[in-house]
C-alpha cells in the first residue's frame, strides 16, 4: 500500500515537471491519462479480425503464414496511427503499457496465453535502433509479457539487413524484401517444444511476422503466435497490391 501511494506521489510530482501528453496528439492531459478524450473517441477496435492471419478480410486460404494466430486491438488509423508513429520515433512509450492489457485479454481469449512460454518481438536494425533510441516492438513485447505474467526476451532473433525500406511496397515486394532477412542470434537460448509470442507494432501484408515465425520455429519452436496494437484496412479491390498504410 504505502509503495503503491509513493509510486503515486512520485508520478504526480514528475508530471508537475514534465506534463502527461496524450499518446497521439501531444495534448497535456491528466497524470493517469493515455489519450485526451477526443483521440480515445477515435480508437476503432479491431474486432472481427481473423484470429490465424490477423487480417480484417481473411487470407488464410490465399496466403501461406509461418505464424499459427495473430491479434490486433485496433485498426491503424487517426488516433491509434499518429500514437503508433509516436511510439516508432521513441516520442512518448505509454502507447505499449495502455495496449498492453488488451493484447494480454485477447491472447487469453484465443487460448493462445495458456500454453505461451516466453514473448519476444521483431528485432531492428543497429541504425534504427540509433534514430529512435529504442526498439519500439521490445517495448511492446516487455509490456505484454508483464501483463500475462511471462519471461520476455529481445535475444532470440537478430535483424540480417540493416536496410530493408517497406513504405508503400506491394504485397509480393514486402514478402521478397523479408525474405532470409532475420536469423538466429548467437548464443541464443533453447526455444526447442517451446510456443512463443511475437510482438510489434503494426500487422499489414504479414510478412515480416511470417519470416520472423519461420525463424523461430527453425529454431524448435512449437508455435508462434503474434500479438500487434495495430492492424491495417488493407483492402486490395480498393488499394489493389499496393499499401495503403504506409508502413
Amino acid at each position: 500500500m504505502m509503495k503503491t501511494l509513493a509510486k503515486a506521489l512520485k508520478q504526480f510530482a514528475a508530471d508537475l515537471i514534465f506534463p502527461n501528453r496524450c499518446l497521439s496528439c501531444l495534448k497535456v492531459i491528466g497524470w493517469k491519462e493515455y489519450f485526451c478524450p477526443e483521440c480515445e473517441g477515435e480508437l476503432k477496435p479491431s474486432d472481427g479480425c481473423c484470429i490465424k492471419c490477423g487480417m480484417k478480410v481473411c487470407e488464410c486460404e490465399t496466403q501461406s503464414f509461418s505464424y499459427d494466430g495473430c491479434v490486433s486491438c485496433v485498426f491503424y488509423e487517426s488516433s491509434a496511427r499518429q500514437a503508433v508513429l509516436n511510439l516508432k520515433e521513441g516520442e512518448i512509450f505509454g502507447c505499449a503499457e495502455y495496449f498492453a492489457p488488451i493484447i494480454s485479454e485477447k491472447l487469453k481469449s484465443c487460448g493462445y496465453a495458456a500454453s505461451a512460454d516466453i514473448v519476444t518481438c521483431v528485432p531492428m536494425g543497429k541504425k534504427r535502433i540509433r534514430k529512435s533510441g529504442v526498439n519500439h516492438s521490445a517495448v511492446i513485447g516487455k509490456s505484454v509479457a508483464k501483463s500475462i505474467g511471462i519471461d520476455f526476451s529481445d535475444k532470440l532473433i537478430v535483424k540480417v539487413s540493416d536496410d530493408l525500406i517497406q513504405h508503400e511496397l506491394s504485397a509480393q515486394e514486402r514478402r521478397t524484401m523479408v525474405k532470409n532477412a532475420f536469423a538466429p542470434a548467437k548464443n541464443v537460448e533453447s526455444i526447442d517444444g517451446k510456443t512463443v509470442i511475437l510482438c510489434d507494432d503494426i500487422l499489414t501484408t504479414g510478412s515480416t511476422l511470417s519470416e520472423c515465425a519461420r525463424v523461430l520455429k527453425s529454431m524448435g519452436a512449437k508455435k508462434v503466435y503474434c500479438a500487434v496494437i495495430a492492424v491495417t484496412r488493407f483492402d486490395k479491390e480498393k488499394y489493389g497490391s499496393k499499401n495503403p498504410a504506409g508502413t
